[in-house]
């Protein structure tokens, strides 16, 4: 996939169904995510502040480009109730060309 075609997928937690739909909305109407899907029912095991935590969070994958991936960073850390909120990219190495352009077209823009 050549980086104009290069796709992002933001895996992002929430404690909450109310939060994702929240963040999600927030990052397509900023047009930093073209499309955001919300898992409602995923558990989570992790080490915390000593110890080891395990309960249910919601799964949001917001779709971006590679040049907003630091101001969509960036607006999850603002608008997160977590102290420390799990934001990681994955790469999609292939995919429907059109969709692709779709999506781009509903992302913001880079300033030329």
């Amino acid at each position: 996939m050549s980086s104009e075609s290069t796709v992002l997928f933001a895996y992002i937690t929430t404690p909450h169904i109310e939060e994702a739909r929240t963040l999600g909305r927030h990052l397509v109407d900023k047009k930093l995510a073209g499309c955001v899907n919300i898992i409602p029912a995923v558990e989570s095991i992790y080490p915390w502040e000593g110890k080891i935590e395990q309960g249910p969070e919601v799964l949001l994958i917001a779709k971006t480009v590679p040049s907003l991936k630091e101001a969509l960073t960036e607006e999850v850390l603002h608008q997160h109730s977590y102290d420390c909120p799990c934001i990681l990219f994955f790469e999609a190495d292939a995919g429907n060309l059109g969709y692709i352009e779709w999506l781009r077209e509903n992302l913001a823009q880079p300033e030329v």
